[in-house]
């Protein structure tokens, strides 16, 4: 071996041996310690999930050059209701998140089960899942009747039913919607508390979401007189107030 080929091999080793160093250096420097985690939303949620908050906060203060972001996607992707992830290290101190959240209908709630309708599905998801979607309507139903539908599918019922539950999104008034479908395939009953003591709306047959806007502001304008407690029963030509 000839001396030029000597002092090339002992300049390489240098310079990996420097590099080595140096990465193990910036890895021990608090100046790379993660001190901003930045997280946006796609779908129909803006918030993360109780399960992804356990994923997601672990990466504040830990060495940017030591975060596996490939791990932390797979992770996330895992999560009830994520389509996918998208992840980002920005040197000194930066991480960025973008959550894409699968499109979400409507909430279930059935005897502390918990579902999301998503793409023609009854999905099963974790309680924490369930609540990150908090902004849509959260319908109560029979437990058997669920599991009939995860299982199954959609029924004509459920169909019908949650055209108009998933109208319900911007209405405050509503504190509570159960479905009873009877056990039929045919519509049910849908029951919607409003207010607080709560007035009933008994939604007997398939309406229209106009039609059911229509009669929530005629139950609202009523309760503003100071009457509570009433029920009410709408039909598809008719709203008929029980005493």
């Amino acid at each position: 071996m000839n001396l030029k080929t000597v002092r090339t091999a002992i300049i390489v080793f240098a310079l990996v041996v420097l590099c080595l160093s140096s990465y193990v250096a910036v890895r021990h420097l608090s100046y790379f310690d993660v001190k901003s985690v930045d997280v946006s939303f796609t779908g129909s949620s803006d918030t993360l999930s109780a399960e992804m908050e356990r994923i997601v906060s672990p990466l504040k203060g830990m060495n940017v050059f030591a975060v596996n972001l490939s791990k932390i996607k797979a992770e996330l992707e895992k999560t009830d209701g994520v389509e996918s992830v998208e992840i980002r290290r920005f040197f000194p101190d930066r991480i960025e998140l973008l959550i894409h959240w699968k499109t979400v209908e409507l909430r279930i709630e059935a005897e502390g089960d918990f579902y999301i309708v998503s793409d023609g599905t009854l999905v099963p998801v974790t309680q924490g899942t369930w609540s990150a979607f908090g902004k849509l309507p959260s319908v109560k139903l029979d437990i058997s009747y669920a599991r009939l539908v995860e299982k199954w599918g959609y029924d004509e019922g459920f169909v019908q039913m949650l055209q108009l539950a998933s109208s319900l999104t911007d209405n405050t008034l509503i504190t509570g919607i159960k479905y009873d479908n009877n056990n039929s395939n045919g519509f049910g009953r849908l029951i919607l508390d409003v207010g607080f003591p709560p007035d009933v709306l008994y939604v007997r047959e398939p309406v229209t979401a106009q039609r059911l806007s229509e009669a929530l502001d005629i139950v609202r304008n009523e309760m503003s007189s100071g009457e509570n407690g009433v029920r009410y029963d709408l039909y598809a030509n008719a709203l008929v107030k029980r005493i």
